[in-house]
Order: C-alpha cells, then sequence, then structure tokens
C-alpha cells in the first residue's frame, strides 16, 4: 500500500478513534489531559526530590509517581 497521506498512523483517515492510554489509573489521551513538567536536566537528588514534592503539593493526582532514571 502506498502513503498517499502525510503521518498515516496518527492520521484521523486511518485510525479516527481517540487513543487513551491508561499509566496506573491515569488515563491520557482523548479527553484526558496528562501534563508532564519537571526539570530539563537532573543535578542532585534534592532537586529532583523538592521537584516531585512541589508537583504533588499543587494537586498533583495520587498515584502519579516521579522517577528519576540514571543513563
Amino acid at each position: 500500500m502506498n502513503v498517499t497521506e502525510p503521518y498515516k498512523k496518527a492520521n484521523r483517515l486511518f485510525h479516527p478513534a481517540d487513543t487513551i492510554v491508561d499509566v496506573n489509573g491515569s488515563k491520557v489521551g482523548g479527553k484526558y489531559l496528562g501534563i508532564m513538567a519537571g526539570p530539563c536536566s537532573v543535578e542532585s537528588e534534592k532537586q529532583i526530590v523538592e521537584v516531585a514534592k512541589a508537583v504533588k503539593a499543587s494537586g498533583a493526582k495520587d498515584g502519579v509517581e516521579c522517577k528519576l532514571l540514571k543513563i
């Protein structure tokens, strides 16, 4: 099949239904808005823990986790 429309996987002509992803009970997609925020880089464990606490204090939904990934 030739690709005649750009972005075939995301194009509503080929996939008309909303994609909704469930992440530990928190839905993202469709009418569910997910917001991700944080520092662009992590300089210390103390910094990221303070950011996570501030996000939770601002009303982040319970069950949403902040994880520090070290590559």
